[in-house]
């Protein structure tokens, strides 16, 4: 049945288990029967059924006392619970009533009545129970969202910390391209002057030049070893490493352009 239902039925005397028990069957749900308050806690700790027949006057512990571990309790407050009661009982209903009961019976039960309270107390269940699959897969979206959103977040902050620690590096390589590019094509280009100047001339111009190189080069090669110089006291080098690095970079590149003028000067006495 696709309507069947767990129906606790909590009352201490035997026929009245028998006539609920009789009557929840004829409807087509499945009775589990308590005879007492805590046999009935037992039952719903153990599983908790979808509906609670409870019955108010019961020794031990009475269904007003039953019903307040139910609705203070975060997993069993959304069972809904139906009080029995004798007719003249009034009074007891309203307060388990004010106290988070769903509906009553009074005894004798009409069948009829029952069916109604079941049915009503099912569709209250039910939504509740779509609502919070629904609430459920929700708060799981969010948090797959949350977690999509922090890891795009730290993808994002990681790639743009490496390319701003990258920054002062990669202009400086590009720059001492554009640099050395320049370079070149200006002492390329005296191979073609050189036929029509002077050698005096073409020396001082060289001469020139090999200046405005170092000079350009100079804040250039401040700014990226200064960078090198503080990312390597972060990664914990030794000075002794970094002042080597630096010291064999203007070296390097001093080599580079005294090579380029002692080889055009050498060009320059054999033509």
């Amino acid at each position: 049945m696709a309507n069947q239902a767990r129906i606790l039925i909590v009352e201490d005397k035997e026929s009245n288990r028998n006539i609920l028990n009789e009557r929840i069957n004829e409807l087509g749900h499945i009775s589990i029967l308590a005879e007492n308050g805590l046999s009935a806690l037992a039952k719903v700790r153990e599983q908790p059924p979808d509906i609670i027949l409870l019955d108010i006057m019961m020794p031990e512990m009475d269904g007003y006392e039953v019903l307040c571990h139910l609705k203070g309790n975060a997993s069993w407050r959304h069972i809904p619970v139906i009080m029995i009661s004798a007719i003249g009982d009034m009074d007891s209903i309203v307060r388990c009533i004010e106290k988070g009961a769903d509906d009553y019976l009074t005894k004798p039960f009409n069948p009829v009545l029952l069916k109604a309270r079941i049915d009503s107390c099912l569709m209250k269940k039910r939504l509740h129970d779509q609502e919070e699959q629904y609430r459920k897969r929700l708060e799981d979206y969010n948090l797959d969202l949350e977690r999509r959103v922090k890891k795009a977040a730290r993808v994002g902050t990681q790639y743009l910390r490496n390319y701003v620690s990258d920054l002062p590096r990669n202009w400086a390589g590009i720059l001492a391209i554009i640099l050395g590019v320049v370079y070149i094509l200006s002492f390329f280009s005296y191979f073609i002057i050189g036929l029509l100047l002077s050698e005096d001339y073409i020396l001082e111009y060289l001469h020139k030049l090999h200046k405005a190189a170092i000079v350009s080069y100079i804040p250039l090669a401040f700014i990226v070893e200064s960078y090198y110089i503080v990312r390597g006291l972060g990664e914990n080098k030794k000075p002794s490493e970094l002042i080597i690095h630096v010291l064999v970079s203007f070296f390097l590149f001093s080599i580079l352009i005294l090579g380029n003028h002692l080889a055009f000067k050498w060009w320059l006495s054999h033509i």
